[in-house]
């Protein structure tokens, strides 16, 4: 394992503390959120994230832009304050910044049924109830028996479910509920084995009732307990418990504050996307330079048994969506060959978007895969054996997330899947099928190869784009657009389901989806379009926003799609057309973007743009290599 010494530890609190006392923690944010990837111990973390509490999120963004807050609700039927040291601790490690409310102890069903309450007030993405087993036997008088504990068990779940459904109807935000731990001092309180195992049995079939009230609703969140119990020291402190009310220990909380900051990660667009992998004595063991396709171990050994249970997480991963990418120092043809024809690969060449096998400094290199998938070098997550290689990749490419691999490729699979890079809330079909759709965007780069020019290109591409109103179970996929492109992103505004839903039944807004195919496959669905037309002024449309796949940049789907926007809105008598861009640290390229299509600059802040297009001339489809085909709701007609 690697380890930092307690002096290093030491020195990077007292920095922190220093820059906190002197008033300049958020003038100099981005060495604090760099200084925070040093620490590891569940003390350091809170005391750190104790030192972080009370930041001011205005002075941050100014500097920071890419920094984003996350409003946060907490409540539950324990003392929950000892858990916001850890929140600050994760989220600020990803330049998230949690707004966070705490209710006070014990008002969860006060706080989630009062429409008016606190914490509807505080506006929550993210609503955490945090439970425990008193949940249930404060409940019951004693002695209790085993039919007594079934009868509360099934009216808990009753009354969680109502409590769930008045939330999902109040808030557009997330709610994380979390299945209840039973402790040994309950199940100990039975004497024979048949009733503790008859007490286990009634526990898990209420845990797993409450695992199934996440497929009912779209904005319910259930964290299984037991995973995050297998990595803390202990469920809970008797002593905090009985006379602080705190029912979990501090490495739970902290186990859990992390899970937070994955669906924080999720919902704020900060997810990775691309799994970029080095090859000796990571993906197998040995060099394949000096040992050839025969002499590397690849499950034929322990050892090589190890190597090959992390090439099984991995393409577990990639089955559904991650990118997959190889930068190594190796000759390609070498890399290719054991790809392609090593019986024991788990992974095979066509798992890969990308292989980058040559002699060249590795942080060169992922500059180039990021341009090659236009794809963020802050959506790359990359694993490399080698120390040095790691720590001069986090030199020269600050914003890719580097793994610390241990030495023991056993851990490797751990190291990999705790961090939640890629954690998402829902896998689409679009999902499935994304290493397919970036193999055939290479063969579309190769295919660009044969022309003298662009234009030739797009005209040979026979590229054929619908837009169309999304239904329901197209919204998974409109939601996760926003939550996860960044650089065609006019405004990098972020809906979850129900937000995109409560958009859907207001009559004044329409949501325009982008889908797209050519001559190599079906893109699926690649972008939406977000216009809202004033109640009291049909003469005006305005474009909230506009959003596009990094996939699908530059071959004038974006121009086609906004043309038949305006070509709609001039039938229903539209005069105007307003459009926002707001911008961020991911979405420059895309800053001029209306100019470009006519749109007139109205009014510019650092914070926002606003351009207005007047429908004086007749709007005509400059575009044409497109197959445009629409049938999505027109716009009302004064």
């Amino acid at each position: 394992m690697v380890t930092i010494s307690s002096n290093t530890v030491n020195s990077v609190i007292q920095e922190i503390r220093e820059l906190k006392r002197s008033k300049q923690i958020e003038a100099e944010f981005s060495r604090v959120s760099y200084l925070l990837k040093d620490i590891k111990t569940t003390e350091e973390i809170a005391q750190l994230g104790q030192i972080l509490k009370n930041l001011d999120y205005s002075e941050i963004t100014t500097r920071y832009p890419e920094v984003k807050k996350v409003n946060i609700a907490l409540t539950g039927n324990f003392v929950l304050n000892p858990i916001q040291p850890f929140l600050n601790y994760f989220h600020l490690c990803d330049n998230i910044f949690p707004d966070t409310y705490i209710a006070d102890y014990g008002q969860y069903v006060y706080e989630i049924l009062d429409v008016n309450s606190a914490l509807y007030e505080h506006q929550p993405e993210i609503t955490v109830c945090l439970l425990d087993e008193h949940l249930i036997f404060n409940e019951l008088a004693t002695p209790w028996r085993l039919l007594d504990i079934e009868h509360t068990l099934q009216e808990k779940l009753q009354h969680l479910e109502k409590l769930v459904i008045q939330y999902v109807n109040t808030s557009s935000g997330l709610l994380v509920l979390n299945t209840i731990p039973l402790s040994l001092n309950q199940t100990n309180q039975l004497l024979d084995y048949k009733s503790k195992a008859s007490l286990s049995s009634l526990w898990k079939e209420f845990n797993a009732s409450l695992l199934k009230l996440s497929n009912q609703f779209k904005s319910l969140i259930v964290i299984d307990i037991e995973p995050l119990l297998a990595n803390a020291t202990g469920l809970s402190d008797d002593r905090l418990s009985q006379y602080a009310k705190i029912y979990m220990t501090e490495s739970l909380l902290s186990n859990y504050a992390f899970e937070i900051s994955k669906i924080s990660r999720a919902i704020k667009g900060k997810t990775r996307k691309c799994l970029v992998l080095d090859l000796d004595n990571t993906l197998w063991k040995g060099i394949l330079g000096d040992d050839g396709n025969e002499g590397i171990e690849v499950s034929d050994t322990l050892v090589g048994e190890a190597y090959h249970q992390f090439q099984l997480a991995i393409k577990q991963l990639v089955d559904q969506g991650i990118v997959l990418a190889i930068n190594s120092k190796n000759d390609i043809e070498k890399v290719k060959d054991v790809l392609q024809n090593h019986p024991k690969m788990a992974l095979r060449e066509d798992d890969f978007v990308n292989i980058c096998a040559n002699w060249s400094p590795k942080h060169e290199n992922l500059k180039e895969i990021s341009q090659s998938l236009n794809l963020g070098l802050d959506s790359f997550v990359f694993v490399d054996d080698s120390e040095f290689e790691r720590n001069l990749v986090r030199s020269k490419q600050p914003s890719v997330t580097v793994l610390e691999l241990e030495e023991d490729p056993a851990t490797y699979s751990k190291t990999l899947l705790t961090g939640g890079w890629f954690n998402t809330l829902e896998i689409t079909k679009e999902d499935y099928s994304r290493t397919q759709k970036y193999k055939t965007e290479v063969k579309r780069q190769e295919f660009i190869g044969k022309f003298d020019s662009i234009d030739d290109y797009l005209n040979e591409l026979e590229l054929k784009v619908r837009l169309f109103a999304p239904q329901q179970a197209d919204i998974v996929r409109i939601s996760q657009l926003t939550l996860r492109t960044n650089q065609f992103n006019m405004t990098t505004k972020r809906y979850q389901e129900a937000e995109i839903n409560q958009l859907l039944d207001d009559s004044s807004i329409t949501i325009i989806g982008i889908e797209s195919q050519d001559r190599f496959g079906d893109n699926g669905i690649v972008g939406c379009i977000f216009t809202r037309q004033p109640i009291d002024n049909k003469n005006e449309l305005y474009i909230d926003n506009f959003l596009l796949s990094c996939r699908v940049f530059s071959r004038g789907i974006e121009t086609i799609s906004l043309e038949h926007v305006l070509q709609q809105a001039q039938k229903a008598n539209i005069e105007k057309v307003y459009a926002e861009y707001i911008p961020s640290s991911k979405n420059q390229k895309v800053h001029e973007f209306y100019k470009k299509q006519g749109f007139e600059l109205v009014e510019e802040t650092p914070q926002r743009v606003l351009y207005l297009r007047s429908l004086t001339d007749n709007i005509a489809l400059s575009v044409k290599h497109i197959n445009l085909s629409s049938d999505y709701r027109s716009f009302t007609c004064e």
